[in-house]
């Protein structure tokens, strides 16, 4: 990411000139417009490059966006990873630390809100990583609890039921949930024991997924603050992951098998479903369970798109002829939302780095 030092001395993300600015304002304007429908697998999609200050960053990762098309992620600069959020009308912004300071932070996921959780570095070299919420950039507010000034943490996922994400401290890493009424809080299983793992996505009603590591591997696990997180069932495989959540209970994740690992959705009930996609790690789940992630391929890591309807489509194959890239590879699509507009990254045949796209539904 392109910074530049504030009237403070601190790393700010350096303005897009205004000119600059009004014209793609314009045209992003005019492309978003299009996109009136709802979560679901386009036929096509428009590609717009996001300029996420590319001069000065090695490569741009966008992580998330919400339904008013605000993306966040990070961008490899030469201090370290620095967070952002990117809005068609301002561009991206540089998310600030907690301490103030140029470190490393890292954006995860964006509510409705426009609210970022992620992590931060401490000012303090010999202090871990701590998870984060930004209610809008350059106010980044700590989530430690009470004694966990020595505890790494990472925020993961956001919304009106607080912030999940994973803690680790000497007895390991551990699931945690914040809320704004009772601070940090690491959860625990089903039957009051401890978990060790973390969570990963969570939805309007506090239910809450993830991991749980044991000696035979990850388990996936669902579950909330109140009742605990209890095991997702595997079928015949080794070990697995739940990734993310809809606000009906649909649950996307990986299961790991003795060949590779595939797509698995549990609905509601807890129900196993294996779409039978090898190598598709789901990166996120619209409302209508059309899934989002990558794919890893004989050629390599591959955005993908799938829906019940369409089944699996790699994106860069469904590119407008009049906005595609020359000899363009996306490599991961990461997050969907409520219009069916994806952010995704991967790098065209002139970039010499990783950059970040966003995809528009083409409506007729």
């Amino acid at each position: 990411m392109k910074t530049l030092p504030d009237h403070a001395g601190h790393t700010t993300a350096a303005p897009v000139p205004v000119r600059g600015r009004l014209l793609l304002g314009l045209l992003l304007t005019a492309l978003l417009g299009l996109a009136t429908v709802t979560a679901s697998a386009a036929e096509r999609y428009r590609l717009v490059p996001l300029e996420i200050l590319p001069e000065q960053s090695s490569a741009v990762f966008a992580r998330d966006l919400n339904d008013a098309r605000q993306v966040v992620g990070d961008a490899r600069t030469r201090i370290g990873n620095r967070a952002f959020r990117w809005t068609p009308d301002q561009g991206a912004r540089d998310l600030g630390s907690v301490d103030g300071g140029p470190v490393r932070t890292t954006a995860q996921a964006i509510d409705a809100e426009g609210r970022v959780t992620g992590s931060s570095a401490r000012e303090e070299r010999f202090l871990p990583d701590q998870a984060v919420l930004w209610p809008q950039p350059g106010r980044a507010r700590g989530l430690d609890g009470p004694g966990d000034g020595d505890r790494y943490s990472r925020g993961r996922a956001l919304g009106p039921a607080g912030v999940v994400g994973s803690a680790r401290d000497e007895s390991g890493e551990r699931p945690f949930l914040w809320r704004e009424t009772g601070g940090l809080q690491l959860l625990t299983a089903a039957d009051g024991g401890p978990v060790f793992g973390g969570a990963l996505d969570l939805n309007r009603r506090g239910e809450i997924v993830g991991y749980a590591v044991t000696d035979a591997g990850p388990r996936p696990l669902r579950g909330t603050a109140e009742t605990g997180l209890s095991r997702l069932p595997l079928g015949s495989a080794n070990s697995g992951r739940a990734m993310r959540i809809t606000g009906d209970g649909l649950t996307a994740g990986i299961i790991q098998l003795s060949g590779g690992f595939e797509l698995a959705l549990w609905n509601a009930a807890g129900e196993l479903r294996r779409p039978g996609l090898e190598g598709a790690e789901p990166r996120d789940l619209a409302a209508d369970g059309t899934v989002v992630g990558r794919q890893l391929t004989a050629q390599g890591a591959r955005a993908f798109t799938w829906s019940e309807t369409q089944g699996l489509r790699h994106l860069e194959t469904l590119i407008t002829a009049d906005s595609a890239l020359p000899g363009l590879r996306l490599y991961s699509a990461e997050a969907i939302n409520g219009h069916g507009e994806i952010v995704a990254y991967g790098r065209a045949a002139d970039a010499n780095a990783v950059r970040s796209y966003l995809l528009i539904p083409d409506v007729e």
